[in-house]
């Protein structure tokens, strides 16, 4: 156990420390914890990462500094109240149940995330045009929304890290343009499903590039979901694909691929918090849309009825802003199973939602293939 000197405190009596001191401290709890896997752990101030490396200590998020430094897993580990230490484990009673607040926090942000694909199919503006909205709104939102919590965004940001998270945001940002045409050219439902190929795809690269082991359940989890897509495409059913919904995978595969990509960036870059890497990635998707809408569109010939811009207000403050915020304010409560389990409110929203509201169907093949394609994305995450 590591014993704190005597020093000031604040009103909730978590010492107050140098950004440096937690970092240091913070850094050797941790290294004293599980010192073989120290290296491997991707970021120590996300709490998902930090859930996996403090054997479910998940809590640590209720008292990070405003700084953004790791006081929360300093504080954590060791608190002095009254000249007493307490150590993390004195917490496990509490911190091994999930917070009934934090799991309706994440439900709601699943299922607003759902809806995004029917509200898209309603707005008559270029994809383009609503994935720039949605990544500017989406930031200023996130960035007044951390203001309002009395925290700094951005408190000693590495420049090289901010440079990997603004290129990750520009894909972040194409990335929607693909998905949001996947929902122009096919159906919602196997758009969606296009897209939860993201996490096959990511296994598949990081064998290579991570040098990740491929273990047995990985591998038979990739193969499932990949016939599973094969079910969703409809070729296996003797019909003829047409060239809209042939167009509409390849768009949805691509935004699956591009969205690996920003998951692999992500692995790259550790350290950062949550709300900081997000605003940065949402502001560089929209930013970098904006040149490539000046040279593909005809803004002039928009037509910016009321319905429009209304329905555009919902996917940038309601779809991005308000759900990002639900979604990351949700960490702190959670265990890592639940958000990985409730993560798929998501996908399977998005398949009711399109045969209830727009009446889209899918064949037995295809919703075979949907089983396979989120249970094995499931089972592979758990």
């Amino acid at each position: 156990m590591i014993i704190l000197p005597r020093m000031a405190y604040r009103e909730n009596g978590i010492p107050v420390l140098s950004r440096k001191q937690i970092d240091a401290m913070a850094e050797g709890i941790v290294r004293n914890l599980m010192p073989q896997n120290f290296e491997a752990i991707p970021d120590a101030t996300d709490l998902r990462f930090l859930w996996k490396a403090l054997g479910g200590w998940h809590y640590a998020g209720r008292y990070l500094s405003r700084d953004g430094s790791l006081l929360g897993l300093a504080s954590l580990m060791v608190i002095i109240e009254n000249d007493k230490v307490f150590s993390g484990r004195g917490f496990m009673e509490i911190i091994d149940r999930n917070s009934p607040r934090s799991l309706a926090m994440l439900v709601s942000s699943m299922l607003i995330f759902g809806s995004i694909g029917v509200f898209r199919r309603f707005i008559p503006l270029p994809s383009a045009v609503i994935a720039c909205a949605r990544g500017i709104v989406g930031a200023l939102f996130i960035a007044l929304f951390v203001q309002a919590g009395g925290r700094k965004l951005f408190v000693g940001m590495d420049k090289r890290k901010a440079v990997w998270l603004a290129f990750s945001g520009c894909v972040i940002g194409f990335n929607w343009i693909l998905l949001f045409e996947a929902y122009n050219y096919t159906t919602v439902s196997v758009a969606t499903l296009c897209y939860y190929m993201q996490p096959t795809i990511v296994v598949l690269v990081s064998s290579f590039v991570f040098d990740e082991k491929m273990t047995r359940k990985k591998g038979v989890c990739c193969m499932v979901a990949l016939f599973g897509m094969i079910l969703v495409s409809g070729v296996v059913e003797g019909g003829k694909i047409g060239m809209s919904d042939l167009r509409g995978i390849l768009l949805g595969l691509g935004a699956a691929a591009l969205y690996a990509t920003v998951v692999l960036i992500n692995k790259r870059v550790q350290g950062v918090d949550v709300f900081d890497k997000t605003t940065i990635q949402l502001s560089a998707a929209g930013i970098v849309l904006i040149p490539y809408i000046a040279a593909t569109e005809q803004l002039s010939g928009i037509d910016w009825t009321w319905q429009t811009v209304i329905l555009l207000l919902v996917v940038t403050v309601f779809h991005t802003g308000i759900c990002y915020a639900l979604y990351f304010g949700s960490m702190d409560g959670l265990r890592t199973q639940t958000v990985a389990l409730f993560s798929y409110i998501d996908p399977i929203t998005a398949l009711l939602l399109s045969a209830v509201i727009l009446h889209e169907k899918m064949s037995a093949m295809g919703i075979l293939g949907a089983f396979l394609i989120l249970g094995s994305a499931l089972i592979c995450e758990l």
